[in-house]
Protein backbone atom coordinates (compact mmCIF):
# COMPACT_ATOMS: atom_id res chain seq x y z
CA UNK A 1 0.00 0.00 0.00
CA UNK A 2 1.32 3.39 -0.98
CA UNK A 3 -0.14 6.68 0.12
CA UNK A 4 0.68 10.26 -0.69
CA UNK A 5 -0.33 13.43 1.03
CA UNK A 6 0.33 17.13 0.77
CA UNK A 7 0.90 19.36 3.72
CA UNK A 8 -0.93 22.67 3.55
CA UNK A 9 1.76 24.83 5.14
CA UNK A 10 -0.23 28.00 4.50
CA UNK A 11 -3.11 26.66 6.58
CA UNK A 12 -1.10 26.38 9.79
CA UNK A 13 -1.53 29.05 12.49
CA UNK A 14 0.64 32.15 12.63
CA UNK A 15 3.82 31.40 14.55
CA UNK A 16 3.12 34.17 17.09
CA UNK A 17 -0.11 32.45 18.14
CA UNK A 18 1.87 29.29 18.92
CA UNK A 19 4.26 31.33 21.09
CA UNK A 20 1.26 32.91 22.80
CA UNK A 21 -0.25 29.50 23.56
CA UNK A 22 3.03 28.38 25.11
CA UNK A 23 3.04 31.45 27.33
CA UNK A 24 -0.63 31.49 28.32
CA UNK A 25 -2.08 27.98 28.30
CA UNK A 26 -1.38 25.75 31.26
CA UNK A 27 -2.46 22.35 30.01
CA UNK A 28 -0.24 19.33 30.62
CA UNK A 29 0.82 19.19 26.96
CA UNK A 30 1.72 22.88 26.77
CA UNK A 31 3.61 22.74 30.05
CA UNK A 32 5.53 19.70 28.79
CA UNK A 33 6.45 21.55 25.58
CA UNK A 34 7.37 24.76 27.43
CA UNK A 35 10.55 23.20 28.80
CA UNK A 36 11.85 23.09 25.22
CA UNK A 37 11.87 26.89 24.88
CA UNK A 38 15.00 27.39 27.00
CA UNK A 39 18.76 26.85 26.78
CA UNK A 40 19.97 23.29 27.04
CA UNK A 41 23.46 21.76 27.10
CA UNK A 42 23.51 21.34 23.30
CA UNK A 43 21.60 24.52 22.47
CA UNK A 44 22.85 27.70 24.11
CA UNK A 45 20.90 30.71 22.86
CA UNK A 46 22.58 33.92 21.67
CA UNK A 47 21.11 37.18 20.26
CA UNK A 48 21.98 36.62 16.59
CA UNK A 49 19.66 33.60 16.50
CA UNK A 50 16.60 35.86 16.61
CA UNK A 51 17.94 38.04 13.80
CA UNK A 52 18.65 35.01 11.63
CA UNK A 53 15.27 33.40 12.33
CA UNK A 54 13.23 36.59 11.83
CA UNK A 55 14.10 36.61 8.12
CA UNK A 56 11.82 33.56 7.79
CA UNK A 57 9.42 34.37 10.62
CA UNK A 58 7.74 37.54 9.44
CA UNK A 59 4.70 38.84 11.29
CA UNK A 60 1.61 36.58 11.05
CA UNK A 61 3.34 34.06 8.80
CA UNK A 62 2.01 30.51 9.07
CA UNK A 63 4.37 28.57 11.31
CA UNK A 64 5.00 25.68 8.95
CA UNK A 65 5.81 28.01 6.04
CA UNK A 66 8.32 29.81 8.24
CA UNK A 67 9.91 26.59 9.52
CA UNK A 68 10.22 25.19 6.00
CA UNK A 69 11.92 28.37 4.79
CA UNK A 70 14.28 28.39 7.79
CA UNK A 71 15.21 24.77 7.08
CA UNK A 72 15.87 25.58 3.42
CA UNK A 73 18.01 28.59 4.33
CA UNK A 74 20.15 26.55 6.71
CA UNK A 75 20.53 23.84 4.07
CA UNK A 76 21.57 26.43 1.48
CA UNK A 77 23.73 28.75 3.58
CA UNK A 78 25.62 26.22 5.71
CA UNK A 79 28.16 23.74 4.39
CA UNK A 80 28.47 20.13 5.54
CA UNK A 81 32.02 19.56 6.79
CA UNK A 82 32.74 16.60 9.05
CA UNK A 83 36.01 18.17 10.21
CA UNK A 84 34.62 21.59 11.11
CA UNK A 85 33.12 20.73 14.49
CA UNK A 86 33.03 18.17 17.28
CA UNK A 87 30.41 17.15 19.84
CA UNK A 88 31.38 20.08 22.09
CA UNK A 89 31.10 22.82 19.44
CA UNK A 90 28.63 25.55 20.42
CA UNK A 91 25.99 26.61 17.91
CA UNK A 92 27.35 30.17 18.01
CA UNK A 93 30.55 28.82 16.42
CA UNK A 94 28.54 26.84 13.85
CA UNK A 95 26.71 30.08 12.98
CA UNK A 96 29.96 32.01 12.68
CA UNK A 97 31.68 29.42 10.45
CA UNK A 98 28.56 28.28 8.55
CA UNK A 99 30.15 24.81 8.54
CA UNK A 100 29.31 21.68 10.50
CA UNK A 101 27.47 18.38 10.45
CA UNK A 102 23.80 17.42 10.56
CA UNK A 103 23.66 17.52 14.37
CA UNK A 104 25.09 21.06 14.34
CA UNK A 105 22.48 22.22 11.84
CA UNK A 106 19.68 20.60 13.84
CA UNK A 107 20.89 22.26 17.04
CA UNK A 108 21.20 25.59 15.23
CA UNK A 109 17.62 25.39 13.95
CA UNK A 110 16.38 24.39 17.40
CA UNK A 111 18.18 27.45 18.77
CA UNK A 112 16.52 29.71 16.20
CA UNK A 113 13.08 28.39 17.09
CA UNK A 114 13.67 28.62 20.84
CA UNK A 115 15.04 32.16 20.48
CA UNK A 116 11.65 33.12 19.03
CA UNK A 117 9.84 31.54 21.98
CA UNK A 118 8.84 28.35 20.16
CA UNK A 119 9.30 24.91 21.66
CA UNK A 120 11.76 22.72 19.78
CA UNK A 121 13.86 19.70 20.65
CA UNK A 122 16.26 17.19 19.16
CA UNK A 123 14.68 13.77 18.62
Amino acid sequence: VTAASQIAAAETPPWESVVQQLQEKHTAGVLDAYQFTFDSPGVKLFPELIEYAKVSFQENRPILEAVLELTTRINTEFKYDSRATNVNTEISEVFEKKHGVCQDFAHFQIGCLRALGLAARYV
